[in-house]
């Protein structure tokens, strides 16, 4: 992203999960946070500039997605357990047991210079 800054596209739910998401990303200085509301028309794929896109089966956010870091969520409940994550072209599947588990990832491996540690 040019100048540092940071963009983060959200499509979770349930909702409350994602707006707990996106406040604490406002809280700790992202610079844009788009949230998908089931009726939005981005197209993740080429040149959509998102840094790191969170999603939940069934929002249509799935891969292929063009961002360094894609969190696919276990499901749209909000459950805990097994996790997607797409970092520089590899994926690996992670344990999540809640938003922390999720803020966590974001905060290790949203930046370039984190490294592809899962």
């Amino acid at each position: 992203m040019a100048d540092g800054q940071r963009r983060y596209y959200l499509a979770v739910r349930p909702a409350l999960l994602q707006g707990a998401l996106a406040q604490f990303l406002r809280a700790t200085g992202a610079d844009v946070v788009e949230l998908d509301h089931g009726d939005a028309v981005i197209d993740l794929r080429d040149g959509a500039g998102f840094d790191v896109v969170v999603s939940s089966p069934g929002t249509g956010a799935a891969s292929p997605v063009d961002a360094r870091l894609v969190i696919e969520l276990p499901d749209d409940e909000g459950s805990a357990g097994a996790a997607r994550l797409h970092l520089d072209g590899e994926t690996h599947v992670i344990d999540v047991h809640g938003l922390s588990d999720v803020i966590d990832l974001i905060e290790r491996h949203s930046t370039p210079e984190a490294g592809s540690g899962a």
